[in-house]
């Protein structure tokens, strides 16, 4: 930008993160800031800093000076009305002031949902750096003048002449609005009465002359209010875009004062923030030591404790020991080291399960013997500078330990940091949402009073691919452009949603992010803090706070480490019980052949990081056999080394066994390549090649890691030269040297960090450990997990089954909260899975069970639970789910009783808060005075299975496709689960014959339309499969695709990588009702002496004439007898002669067959 002197600053543009107040993008902002060479720019967004750093950072890299600023909210004191205050900070003082004014509006200032500063905090110490403007409608001064409080506005204006000596402001604007004259006139007599400066303003909310619907709709939609409302009030108006220096010169011509006092304010900020600079937090030593020699003190501590073979291991690992102490105390990092070891160490103490390791963190054999990782790096291979690189820490890159907790305990573990090191220097960090594309365009749809159907199907029509963008879609979706092209209503819903897409829309928690500081962190940023919520997050996200040189932790919740905790509990009880020895996960052993066999089974349902579908293909290619191979296939499964055939290469090599045939070009890289068959497999060994070939330092091989990772053309040009050279003066032949480098050329960009591969491996391990040898209390464990997911549930409950294991329905007398574990081949199903029953309502049924006996009947149940005033959904859902099938009384009965039970119980509830009896009953009376149930017939199977759905989001005593199985076998190859088995047992085959028409049949279930798609599952009780009927097909069996329909579907399968999933794509479809009639010649009845054969000729009555012959097979104690009736009993095989056998017969004593 060419150097002039500025005649106009803007001082007090509100950006998108003045949320739901502007649609200024910061980006934007700073290039229409070029165009208009305007050298300098203020940004004051509402209550906030939190695009402060954003702004500054990018200002500077393109040549802006950055004045930084927020627009406060004054509590109404002197005022009726909120006002507020815009504070720019000329210095580093202002800055640090301006954030604890910011931070402790959100902690102390909340008023009526509000966050406001209290105009008493302000005083000559608590402003010093800043400057105030008062300026708008409700500018703190202006606000009073409008109220007709002159004399008030005086005395404020008095008032902060006394805070702010020479840094007060009068803000003037024409801005179209009302009052804009009268606030004008008032603004400037009371500036001349108080000889306080004006300054010419506009308040930018929107950047170009053009866009103002766009912050119209930007309000309405963080309003909930519509833009044809005309009733509602308008804050902004069509004047306050981003105007130009001239267009503000002349707009002020008759005050050029005011615009000049822009440019002399402008020059009075200069607060910069200090970057490159690391601020680490503190941690106390005892009196006499240095951090330095506490960290040495303990890290050999906890060398001493690891077992070591020999003396040359033992120097091995001490002098390791030795050189990472030497890094870690020189960059400043032993305080940080000792406060993760400090947290890590208590969370065990309270029994919260900590990870393994994650991350690069592993690398660091001081982190091994701290406790901090359970991984030794020295046994894997490892290495240090991956984690903490002294040449990347001088250029910013700090390092961080991303930590996994149970995710029970890991908000108590934060809440333990915060304690610990006090909560003014704590916070987790801050994460802003965004208005994504289909959010966005269901928003303007409402906005703009569009028919919701229109805008849903306008949404709908949206890819549900992960960071879709609205120009993405129309080019991918060819019935979303179709319509945006000819329909104006669309065109102008989209148009409009364009502008908007990407905004900031709130503001969130980080999902582990912690940061600690070594003092406040209002010091270095604000805090916010959400209204009603505990604990604060940073007004900057994890980037901004890291550039700004603090420490992130990141406190990471792995359910699985729940899964393993509560899996050991239950086993080590049972092992207690028995007089055996408990176990200790973190010490068994890894080179397990009875886990190493399950695992090649490729049965992994419940297993950490390898139970998806293309990962069991990849494990039933490689079959592992050690922890090694544990540690490869974390690593390899991913779509680089998939799709670059490096796992192929990994796999070829290890099934054909041939070590010494692995050519590692050169004798240096055997060691380094040995356990991976000659792959570069890991990042870790980009760097060793590096250091043994090449003579690089470790710092440098970090470096050349990096560069190859991120594939930097002009580093990796560098570092091709240094690496030839550096070979060739370790003797290498310098065509050796390039064919290795090219060879680390292709695949280091795909390597992995082994710290976390190894770690991950860990994980997978153990669960896979505790599925081999307590399968029961593993899945007990897995399905607790899981309790409030069904579809993992249902997932679970097939693996139970495919591995004998029986899974009993869910029971007052039995069940508790969790699944528990009854015998080594038998769990209970917990009473927390059931919908609508809640954990309160379910620890409440446990714990009086377990203090005062079973139930005994079913208003036994519902008195002894009185004052947790049951409610009558949670009764039913109860009925419904089968857990009351104890108190042996049919779910009719019972769910057409649960009032008469409810009263019951609270007039017992209330006899006991009166002390009396009821006349009608005492306590030694209680069988013959109980109420009488309504009895009534047992359900229909359809209904009390549809009921079991709707409490437990699967069928469990049976399924609807049930009265169908043994007809289809005459119709279909086989059921889906077997369907499913072979396609995992192909080896990929399945893959290369996609087009072969199969036939399934189930029941339909989860229909949902994905553009013009319509995708569902189809379920048949032994599985379930994804289908997807195309567009074009879709409508010509609209009347068949309903909820819980039986169908017969004819297609084929393809695989949906992106997904990791097979999908049918159906062709044709049939009700399998319909199908089964057309095409079924025999009806087969099973039956025995103790039926009515009355009321099967009136049944068969009901269905004749028709095509279909009639076969009966009677048995007796002696023999069976089969019948085939006449041609006059031949019937019509229908759906209603179907449920009256089932009825009569049970669905497993009747069949039709068919030729097919």
């Amino acid at each position: 930008m060419a150097k002039e002197e500025p005649i106009f600053v803007h001082l007090d543009v509100n950006s998108e993160y003045s949320i739901g107040q502007s649609v200024i993008r910061i980006e934007g902002l700073l290039e229409k800031s070029l165009e208009y060479q305007m050298p300098y720019l203020g940004i004051a967004d509402d209550n906030n800093l939190f695009a402060a750093f954003k702004f500054y950072k990018r200002a500077i890299e393109i040549g802006i000076k950055p004045i930084i600023g927020a627009t406060v909210s004054i509590h109404p004191g002197a005022s009726e009305r909120i006002s507020k205050l815009i504070l720019l900070c000329k210095n580093t003082t202002g800055y640090k002031n301006l954030s604890n004014l910011i931070t402790r509006s959100y902690l102390e200032g909340y008023h009526k949902g509000k966050v406001l500063v209290d105009i008493d905090w302000l005083d000559g110490k608590s402003t010093l750096g800043l400057v105030a403007i008062s300026g708008g409608y409700n500018g703190f001064i202006q606000n009073l003048l409008l109220s007709e409080k002159s004399r008030t506005a005086s005395k404020q204006v008095e008032r902060l002449q006394l805070i702010f000596p020479e840094d007060l402001f009068l803000q003037i604007h024409k801005l179209g609005g009302n009052r804009d004259e009268e606030l004008l006139e008032k603004t400037v007599e009371i500036a001349s009465l108080a000889e306080v400066p004006l300054l010419a303003g506009n308040n930018p909310r929107f950047l170009n002359q053009d866009d103002y619907l766009s912050l119209d709709a930007r309000v309405c939609i963080d309003r909930g209010d519509v833009i044809d409302n005309t009733n509602r009030v308008r804050e902004y108006t069509t004047e306050q875009y981003f105007k130009t220096k001239k267009e503000m010169a002349d707009l002020f011509s008759d005050i050029p004062e005011a615009v000049t006092n822009t440019v002399n304010l402008a020059k009075k900020c200069n607060f910069q923030f200090t970057t490159g600079q690391t601020a680490l937090p503190a941690y106390s030593v005892p009196k006499g030591q240095t951090i330095e020699n506490f960290l040495i003190k303990a890290a050999n501590k906890g060398l001493e404790q690891i077992p070591l073979a020999t003396k040359e291991v033992k120097e091995a690992y001490t002098q390791r020991l030795e050189n990472e102490l030497k890094i870690i105390n020189s960059t400043g990092f032993s305080g940080y080291f000792l406060i993760v070891a400090d947290f890590i160490q208590w969370s065990r103490s309270e029994n919260i399960p900590v990870g393994p390791g994650r991350g690069s963190g592993p690398s660091s054999l001081v982190a091994f013997c701290l406790g901090i990782t359970d991984v030794d790096p020295m046994k894997y291979d490892l290495l240090f500078e991956r984690f903490l690189n002294p040449e990347r820490v001088s250029m910013g890159q700090l390092p961080d330990f991303d930590i996994d907790f149970c995710v029970n305990g890991r908000d108590r573990v934060i809440d333990y940091v915060s304690n610990r090191y006090g909560s003014e220097m704590v916070s987790q960090i801050i994460t802003y949402g965004t208005m994504s594309a289909k959010a966005v365009v269901r928003d303007v749809g409402r906005i703009l009073g569009y028919p919701y159907g229109m805008v849903d199907q306008i949404a709908k029509l949206i890819p549900f691919d992960i960071g879709i963008t609205i120009k993405s879609a129309l080019k991918k979706e060819p019935a979303l452009s179709e319509r945006y092209e000819k329909e104006q209503d669309v065109q102008a819903l989209i148009n409009l949603a364009l502008k908007l897409e990407g905004l900031i829309r709130n503001a969130g928690k980080h999902a582990g992010g912690v940061v600690i500081a070594p003092s406040n962190l209002s010091d270095f940023m604000p805090l916010y803090k959400v209204e009603g919520e505990a604990g604060t997050v940073t007004q900057f996200d994890k980037d901004d706070v890291e550039s700004i040189g603090l420490i992130k932790f990141d406190f990471l919740g792995l359910k699985t480490l729940t899964v393993i905790q509560n899996a050991v509990e239950l086993i080590n009880e049972k092992l207690i019980a028995a007089g055996e020895k408990s176990i200790d996960i973190r010490a068994i052993p890894t080179n397990d052949s009875e886990t190493y066999k399950l695992l090649s089974s490729t049965k992994t349902v419940g297993i950490f990081q390898l139970e998806s579908i293309g990962m069991r293909e990849l494990i039933k290619r490689m079959q592992p056999s050690e922890f090694d191979d544990l540690v490869a296939l974390v690593a390899l499964f991913r779509p680089g080394p998939l799709q670059s055939g490096m796992a192929d290469l990994f796999i070829e090599r290890k099934a054909a066994g041939h070590l010494n045939l692995v050519n590692t070009f050169h004798p240096m890289l055997e060691q380094v390549l040995r356990t991976t068959y000659g792959v570069i497999v890991y990042q870790e060994q980009v760097m060793q090649i590096a250091q043994k070939l090449a003579n690089y330092s470790q710092g440098s091989a970090d470096i050349l890691r990096k560069a190859m990772g991120k594939k930097i053309p002009e580093e990796m040009s560098k570092q091709r030269d240094i690496f030839i050279q550096g070979a060739i003066d370790n003797n290498v032949k310098e065509s050796t040297a390039r064919r290795i480098y090219d060879l680390i050329e292709k695949f280091a960009g795909y390597g992995f960090n082994k710290s976390h591969s190894v770690s991950y491996a860990l994980i997978a391990y153990q669960t896979a450990w505790l599925k081999t040898h307590y399968h029961a209390e593993f899945m007990a464990a897995s399905m607790t997990a899981d309790i409030d997911n069904t579809d993992k549930l249902i997932q679970l409950k097939g693996d139970c089954y495919d591995f004998k294991l029986d899974i009993l329905t869910p029971s007052v007398n039995h069940s508790s909260y969790d699944f528990v574990v009854e015998d080594a081949r038998t769990l209970r199903y917990g009473l927390g899975a059931i919908k609508g029953i809640g954990k309160y309502a379910a620890e409440a049924i446990t714990n009086e069970r377990l203090t005062k006996g079973s139930y005994l009947d079913f208003f036994d149940f519902c008195s002894r639970l009185a004052e947790q005033k049951l409610s009558k959904r949670t009764v039913e859902a109860l009925i419904n789910s089968g857990a009351l099938d104890c108190l042996e009384e049919n779910r009719s009965t019972l769910n057409n009783s649960i009032e008469i039970g409810l009263n019951y119980s609270n007039k017992k509830a209330m006899d006991r808060e009166s002390g009396q009896n009821s006349l009608f009953f005492s306590d030694t009376d209680q069988f013959q005075t109980l109420p009488k149930l309504r009895r009534k017939k047992e359900w229909k199977l359809n209904v009390l299975l549809h009921n079991e759905y709707q409490s437990l989001g699967f069928y469990f005593s049976g399924h609807p496709f049930d009265p169908y199985r043994k007809d289809c076998v005459h119709i279909t190859k086989s059921p889906l689960d077997k369907l499913k088995a072979s396609m995992e047992a192909s080896n990929g085959s399945f893959r290369s014959n996609q087009q072969n028409t199969i036939e399934l049949a189930g029941l339909a279930t989860g229909l949902k339309r994905r553009g013009e798609n319509l995708i569902f599952k189809l379920d048949d009780g032994t599985a379930s499969i994804d289908v997807i009927v195309f567009g074009e097909r879709k409508d010509n069996f609209r009347d068949l695709l309903v909820e819980n329909a039986v169908l017969h579907l004819k297609g084929n399968l393809r695989f949906d990588a992106y997904a990791d999933r097979w999908q049918f794509v159906a062709e044709a479809i049939n009700g399998l009702d319909q199908l089964i009639e057309k095409k079924a010649n025999t009806l087969l009845i099973k039956c025995g002496t103790k039926f009515d054969p009355d009321k099967l000729k009136s049944i068969l009555q009901a269905h004749i004439p028709g095509s279909c012959k009639v076969n009966i097979h009677y048995k007796t104690d002696i023999d069976v007898y089969r019948l085939q009736l006449s041609e006059e009993w031949t019937v019509n095989a229908t759906k209603e002669l179907r449920d009256q056998l089932t009825v009569e017969f049970g669905s497993g004593n009747f069949q039709f067959l068919t030729d097919n």
